[in-house]
């Protein structure tokens, strides 16, 4: 038969932490662009690197506006990043005849998409391999200008994991 239980020792060391990783949900009210080609930040999607440090990313935008003026698309980086992205959405650079499978290498280099006659999804992933300490940071404006706005809906989400 067993004896009483002795105290409980002291605690053990912290283990090492879990994975780094930042989850965005775009909160309301939608995010807007009217007569503009000129790319400005997003408000909400954007993530911190360090330098050294290797990020993927994974973006869901649910886009709408004019069809004719559609939306353009790029990311910043710290300068020295490596960076890598693609998308997929129907691409004004293929002239409407489906999916881009294009990759952007270039901070700031931005690719055209199709927004449709209701809301759109365009589907967004890549790699960082910071070089610099910074914020990894979308960019959109309209392709073409239009009184009409260009919106960045709602419920629009960003997910990262550090590597």
């Amino acid at each position: 038969m067993p004896g009483d239980q002795g105290p409980i020792g002291p605690a053990g060391p912290i283990g090492p932490a879990g994975p780094d990783d930042v989850k965005i949900l775009k909160p309301a009210p939608d995010e807007s662009v009217v007569s503009s080609t000129t790319l400005q930040d997003d408000d909400h999607m954007l993530f911190p690197v360090l330098t050294g440090q290797t990020w993927v990313f994974d973006m869901l935008l649910i886009v709408s506006g004019s069809s004719s003026a559609d939306i353009k698309l790029a990311f910043t980086v710290p300068a020295g990043s490596t960076l890598r992205w693609g998308a997929i959405g129907d691409s004004t650079a293929i002239l409407n005849s489906g999916p881009d499978w294009n990759v952007v290498s270039v901070s700031g280099n931005s690719l055209p998409y199709d927004i449709q006659t209701g809301p759109t999804y365009i589907r967004l992933r890549g790699v960082v391999v910071a070089g610099n300490d910074g914020n990894v940071q979308l960019q959109w404006a309209q392709n073409v200008s239009s009184a009409t706005a260009t919106l960045v809906q709602q419920l629009s989400y960003l997910q990262t994991s550090k590597l």
